[in-house]
């Protein structure tokens, strides 16, 4: 089986200098360039066979797959185990140097390895974890040889990581790997499982953005 997994368009916080170090809303929708960019992706997957679209059921992801689907036709299925990382809501829409938000993020920190501990309602890493390897555990049973996959930037990485240390993947491993695997608006990053096992063919192809 190979699974293409598309990072969501630019969204209007991604778009805007003003927004773009803000914590995302999960209904922030695409910017007028995220959509263009959705077009690109679908237009490219043309020539790539798939059977099946998998989506998070956030705003700006929702919106690209959906895009995509106008040109590929394709069953369409939402996922909630593909949404971005939860952060407390009542960091929604605050900018990332906020002194409130700093705070907030320091006392999270503070608490990595505690698996019990939360701020307010965001997931830990470890129930980010248990997501990620239930999406895993999912891909795993389908009955599909090839499926496209439209989520996040943190989720995907997260995926990938598990993919390889399965339920030993530590917070420690995961934070630094977030700012050396850079992914773009509609990257393409593509694996394949194969005798029980997976392998990485590609990370972040855009070329499709003509960049």
């Amino acid at each position: 089986m190979k699974v293409y997994f598309v990072r969501h368009g630019q969204s209007t916080f991604n778009a805007d200098p003003f927004h773009n170090k803000t914590h995302q809303f999960p209904t922030t929708p695409l910017a007028e360039e995220g959509f263009a960019q959705a077009e690109k992706v679908a237009e490219r997957f043309k020539s790539i066979p798939v059977d099946i679209i998998y989506t998070s059921s956030q705003t700006r992801a929702l919106q690209t797959a959906e895009t995509i689907n106008n040109v590929l036709q394709k069953k369409l299925v939402v996922a909630d185990l593909l949404i971005e990382k939860r952060t407390p809501t009542i960091l929604h829409g605050k900018d990332r140097n906020h002194p409130e938000a700093i705070e907030i993020k320091t006392l999270i920190k503070e608490h990595n390895n505690d698996p019990d501990w939360h701020y307010s309602d965001e997931e830990n890493f470890f129930d980010f974890k248990a997501r990620g390897l239930k999406f895993i555990e999912e891909l795993e049973a389908m009955p599909y040889e090839n499926v496209l996959v439209v989520t996040h930037g943190y989720i995907m990485i997260l995926i990938a990581l598990l993919m390889v240390y399965g339920d030993d993947l530590t917070d420690s491993i995961f934070n630094p790997f977030i700012k050396f695997a850079h992914t773009t608006n509609t990257g393409i990053t593509m694996m394949e499982y194969d005798k029980e096992k997976w392998r990485l063919l590609t990370w972040n192809d855009y070329s499709h953005l003509g960049e």
